[in-house]
Order: C-alpha cells, then sequence, then structure tokens
C-alpha cells in the first residue's frame, strides 16, 4: 500500500517521492510546536506558585490547585514536543541531503546553548544570590552543573541528533529494515490499541534506567532515556504517513477521558511502595502521556492547519522565547512575590508579561543582529 511506504529520502540520494511524503508543510505541527514552547513559560511561572515550593523561587501565595496543574502540564509539555523534534530532525535531513546534516544541526542546538549558558544563566544565578534565594558560588555553579538550568532540553536534542544520525549513516540497511517493520505494525493496529501497547515502553524505560548512572557530569541520563522514544516516535510518524494521521486522529471526547481517567489514577497511586502500585503508575502515566500527544495532534490538526501570519511570528519566535524566558520568568516573578499577589492574579500576569517580553527580545533585539541570531538562534 502506497501509504505504508516508509518515506526513503533519509536511505537515499534520490529524489523524494511525492507518493511517499506529502511535499505541503502540515501548518499544524508548526502551531502545535510553538504552543508546547509556550507551556514551558507556563509551567515555568506556575513553579512560582506552585504549593510544593520546590522551584528557584516561589511565593507564599500558592494553591495546590497549581500542583495538580503543573502536574497535568507535565503530562503534554516535553513528550509531546520531542515527537515533533523528532519529526522536524527528519525534515532538516532531507533538506540538506545529509551533506552537513550534523554539524548544521548541532551548532544550530550548541551555539545557544554555550550562550545562554555563559550570559543569561549567569545573569540569572547572579540574581538568584543577590536576592537571597541561593547560595550559588562560580566555581560550584559551573563544576555541579548548575548553568543547565532549563537548557536540559537541548542537551537531549543534541544527544538525540547524534544517534539518529550515526544509526542512518552507518547503520542504514538495518536501521530502514528495523523502522520499516515497527512503523508498519504500527500503522497497521488500531488507535486504542496502539495507545494501549505504546505505555509497557515506559515500564522497558523504567527497568533500563536501573542499569544506568543517573547523572554524567551534571546531565540527567534517567531524563535523556526516559523522553528518547518518544523523539524516535516523532521519527516514524515523519516517516510513515499512516501513521501519523492515525496518531492524529483520536475522538476527542474518548482521548479526554482516557487522559483524565489516567491523571486521576497516577495521582491516588504515586508514592505507593508495593511494586503493583508501581507498575500500574508508571502504565497509566504512560497512556495518559501518549493519549495526550494523540489529542494534542488531533485537535491542532484539526482546527490549526492553516497557513497564518500570527503562527508564522510566534513559531519563528518560538526559540527565542523558549531561551530568554527563564531569567525574566525569575525577575518578574520576585516583583511579583513581593507585591504577595493570589495566584490567580499573580500567575497570569507572570505568564503574559513574560511571554511578551521575550517575544519584543526576539523581534526587536535578536533579528535585528546578524551576531545574535548567530547566538542565540544558531542561524547564519
Amino acid at each position: 500500500m502506497k501509504n505504508n511506504i516508509i518515506h526513503k529520502k533519509i536511505f537515499s540520494k534520490n529524489r523524494v517521492s511525492e507518493e511517499l511524503v506529502d511535499s505541503g508543510r502540515l501548518y499544524y505541527l508548526d502551531a502545535l510546536r510553538s504552543f508546547l514552547l509556550l507551556l514551558v513559560v507556563l509551567m515555568h511561572s506556575s513553579q512560582v506558585y506552585n504549593s510544593e515550593q520546590t522551584w528557584l523561587i516561589y511565593s507564599h501565595s500558592n494553591s495546590i490547585i497549581i500542583d495538580y496543574f503543573v502536574s497535568f502540564l507535565g503530562l503534554l509539555r516535553m513528550p509531546t514536543f520531542f515527537m515533533i523534534a523528532g519529526y522536524f530532525t527528519v525534515i532538516s535531513f532531507r533538506h540538506s541531503h545529509n551533506k552537513g546534516f550534523l554539524l548544521k544541526r548541532i551548532l544550530r542546538l550548541f551555539i545557544p546553548l554555550i550562550t545562554i549558558a555563559v550570559t543569561l544563566n549567569i545573569l540569572q544565578a547572579y540574581i538568584l544570590v543577590k536576592s537571597g534565594w541561593k547560595d550559588y558560588a562560580l566555581q560550584t555553579y559551573i563544576i555541579n552543573g548548575d548553568w543547565i538550568q532549563h537548557l536540559w532540553f537541548l542537551i537531549n536534542l543534541i544527544i538525540y541528533t547524534i544517534l539518529a544520525y550515526l544509526f542512518i549513516r552507518f547503520f542504514k540497511e538495518p536501521t530502514k529494515k528495523v523502522l520499516q517493520v515497527i512503523s508498519k505494525k504500527m500503522a497497521n493496529m488500531s488507535l486504542y490499541t496502539l495507545l494501549l501497547v505504546l505505555p509497557f515502553i515506559s515500564i522497558s524505560v523504567i527497568l533500563i534506567l536501573k542499569l544506568t548512572p543517573n547523572y554524567l557530569y551534571s546531565i540527567n541520563i534517567n531524563q535523556v532515556i526516559v523522553y528518547m522514544p518518544y523523539y524516535f516516535f516523532g521519527i516514524l510518524i515523519m516517516l510513515n504517513k499512516t501513521l501519523l494521521n492515525k496518531f492524529a486522529n483520536i475522538s476527542i471526547p474518548i482521548g479526554l477521558f482516557i487522559t483524565l481517567f489516567s491523571f486521576v489514577l497516577i495521582k491516588n497511586v504515586d508514592g505507593m511502595v508495593a511494586i503493583q502500585y508501581k507498575l500500574l503508575y508508571y502504565y497509566f502515566k504512560g497512556l495518559a502521556v501518549w493519549t495526550i500527544a494523540s489529542l494534542a495532534f488531533t485537535i491542532f490538526k484539526k482546527y490549526v492547519n492553516f497557513k497564518s501570519d500570527l503562527i508564522y511570528k510566534i513559531s519563528d519566535a518560538s526559540y527565542s522565547i523558549y531561551l530568554v524566558h527563564h531569567v525574566i520568568v525569575v525577575m518578574i516573578g520576585l516583583i511579583l512575590i513581593q507585591l504577595n499577589f493570589s495566584f490567580l492574579i499573580g500567575l497570569p500576569l507572570l505568564f503574559v508579561i513574560s511571554v511578551v517580553l521575550s517575544y519584543l527580545v526576539h523581534r526587536k533585539i535578536i533579528l535585528k543582529s546578524t551576531i545574535l541570531k548567530f547566538l542565540i538562534n544558531g542561524k547564519k
């Protein structure tokens, strides 16, 4: 079947066949990627008002509601983002025709990583020390890896990109066969069968984590492994159009029910030490994550799959917003904490101000400087 053929551009120098992948851009994935990066800002803003008070700064005008809200956002935010990152990695590989792909991709990630680490993240550390929230020393700040902060996701992407490239570059035929088999089997399943099967990956990952160190330097190895399946699933849905269309076609009411049911269940069994409860927790957390990702794909495909100047501007700015927002959330958050606003007022204010200021930094400063575009966006 035409729709079940894996896209061969990744393994061949021949021109892409139109019968394998549509030449048209999927606008809803641009919109979804931008939305998810905005959720990162919302997540960090919410942490200021989280009742657990575990973030860099926190307000005493907090609420347990925010605790549940942060937990729910965690199901959607990074797993779905890594799926989309995997999807666009294949597109980047295709457009580069394999010439300089790895170098260009790594520079796109590594240059902003270093730039933000030695500028805004050090500024943030200085602000936190001067305001009494942290007690960093420069030497330990570097040695302990405290400089990483929100940049961990760039480190993950660098690792995933290198792994994907190595498999494609040096194990082309075995990789091709494995991807063909996996994507075909997934595409032949019903969506709900697929969603019931995918959470077993989460359980398998937990077993793998017992064999690996928690940290290497300050790179969270556990985190790298946990998010890796989502990234490689993103590669699969790029290579197999049938699988992508199936994943982006869940019934919205059924998807919401599965997600909410799973979320309530995992919140009730979280912390129980018996092995049966731990397995229950990991399975239904996986089910919630995969289902809410399918919901996000479905909703954005159904309602936001069109070309839009507004979406384009937000998409264009989303990388900058992600990189610069963290220190802005801290600075504005410190002001709002002093004003002692309720979370009902403080959280929306913090989120909106942080997004607007980050967006203006992109439009008014970064885009007007060739050097900054390279240093912060990795673009020549």
